[in-house]
């Protein structure tokens, strides 16, 4: 990670420093899927004051595409030609308005995100290592933050040759990212430089896990070839560096198990707790969570009734020891052994605020590193609370949400766009799979004990 990246031709596979990658954790975008489908130059009609020209960069870009033969639309196609023509401005402009803090100078490019993304999303994810670099050593500021997000649309490259082609060896300090993508999309087919580039494109809001980083001192090497000889021995380190078990796949992503890694991916950045007092401070699940001890008879779970009853609310509160009896502590991987039935279901309940919410975070983590129950191909944390009309309107007489449908809306966020392909193979490997459902504020619901 030690050489400056300059660019002589399209400057989009390197960025100027770090600002350019590292952004807000708030995503900018919502909101642009709720614009009609347009044509391409529909979609640009109001970004000619970020780029000037647009509309004939638009027009140019139909004409290329005219003639291709994909899966794609021609405005589809024309919507990706357009984002990587050289000397255009075009990525750029859109990239600093992605990075916006007024969010409202991205409104007017919602029409154009709504036809590049939806593009993007047609085309098969691929799980594979590429290439991209940053002009400047952040190595220290990076690997502060262990999960960085991404809100630009950030262009890569699977082949590393074609990075070094935007390194000037001679230049001083650079950054080289070697990223095992899940979800990147390959553009080359509908890209202005066609095939040779293999571009890669990662869709905004997407979230790095840092795994490593291999340094190589370049200062006092004289001559250009030692220095490419120090270029090489670096890169030769990077792709030869083992994978960190924390965050690889348990099985690489040339089936459907990948949108199952998506989710545990996203458990995984799930990892920390705010403090109530000061949001701005965090610390580790694993430090937070509560112990556990079997709660068994109808009478305790009379008396713990009693304390929620709002009547009861001048209570003086029992000691523990009183309501429950002697406590029995049990291991998490445990808690299905006191299960006698084929079908395993625990209730764990306690007072509002005691950490029910924590817990089944600090599970569904702990399943995603690998460290309980791995006899379950997903574990699906669906919060109650969500369950809303807002988020699920009232369907039509005769129709009802389906699991994995409710199962889709909570474990993939709004930025994580699966294409026609990926939701045929959710569903195919949703139904075959064994799963566990981790209810999330049952409080408002009546248990009798079934």
């Amino acid at each position: 990670m030690a050489q400056q990246i300059t660019s002589t031709r399209k400057n989009d596979f390197v960025h100027s420093g770090i600002s350019k990658l590292q952004d807000t954790t708030d995503s900018p975008i919502y909101g642009y899927q709720d614009l009609p489908d347009v044509t391409l130059e529909e979609a640009v009609e109001n970004i000619e004051f970020d780029v000037p020209g647009v509309k004939a960069f638009a027009s140019k870009a139909k004409n290329e595409c005219y003639k291709r033969n994909t899966e794609l639309t021609l405005d589809e196609s024309a919507a990706i030609y357009l984002y990587t023509m050289p000397n255009s401005s075009f990525h750029t402009a859109l990239n600093d308005r992605l990075r916006a803090e007024n969010r409202d100078e991205l409104v007017p490019w919602f029409a154009y995100l709504k036809l590049f993304i939806n593009s993007l999303g047609k085309l098969p994810s691929l799980a594979i290592t590429v290439w991209r670099g940053v002009a400047s050593d952040i190595s220290h500021d990076f690997f502060q933050d262990p999960v960085q997000t991404w809100w630009t649309v950030s262009s890569c490259s699977k082949d590393l040759n074609v990075i070094q082609g935007y390194i000037d060896v001679n230049a001083g300090a650079g950054t080289v990212f070697a990223i095992e993508t899940l979800h990147g999309k390959d553009v080359s087919k509908y890209s202005a430089f066609g095939v040779a580039e293999k571009e890669v494109v990662l869709m905004p809001g997407t979230q790095p896990i840092t795994k490593d980083q291999e340094t190589i001192d370049f200062h006092n090497v004289p001559e250009p070839s030692a220095m490419q000889r120090k270029v090489r021995e670096l890169i030769h380190r990077i792709e030869d560096q083992p994978a960190t078990p924390q965050y690889t796949l348990s099985q690489l992503a040339s089936g459907p198990n990948y949108l199952f890694e998506l989710i545990k991916f996203g458990y995984k950045r799930n990892s920390r707790i705010e403090r109530f007092m000061n949001p701005a401070k965090s610390f580790p699940i694993d430090q937070s969570y509560i112990n556990l001890a079997i709660v068994e008879t109808k009478e305790q779970q009379e008396k713990e009734k009693e304390l929620r009853d709002s009547q009861h609310n001048d209570a003086i509160m029992e000691a523990f020891e009183n309501i429950h009896g002697t406590k029995t502590p049990v291991d998490i991987e445990d808690i299905f052994k006191t299960c006698k039935d084929q079908t395993r279901n625990v209730l764990v309940f306690g007072r509002a605020g005691i950490g029910k919410s924590t817990f089944c975070q600090y599970i569904a983590y702990q399943w995603a590193t690998g460290m309980i129950w791995q006899e379950y191909e997903l574990i699906v944390l669906l919060p109650l609370r969500s369950l809303t009309a807002d988020r699920y309107p009232i369907l039509p007489a005769g129709t009802e949400y389906s699991l994995i449908h409710v199962m889709r809306k909570e474990c993939f966020s709004s930025d994580q766009y699966l294409s026609e392909k990926d939701e045929e193979q959710l569903q195919e490997q949703f139904y075959k799979s064994r799963i566990l459902w981790l209810f999330d504020g049952t409080s408002g619901f009546s248990w009798d004990g079934k």
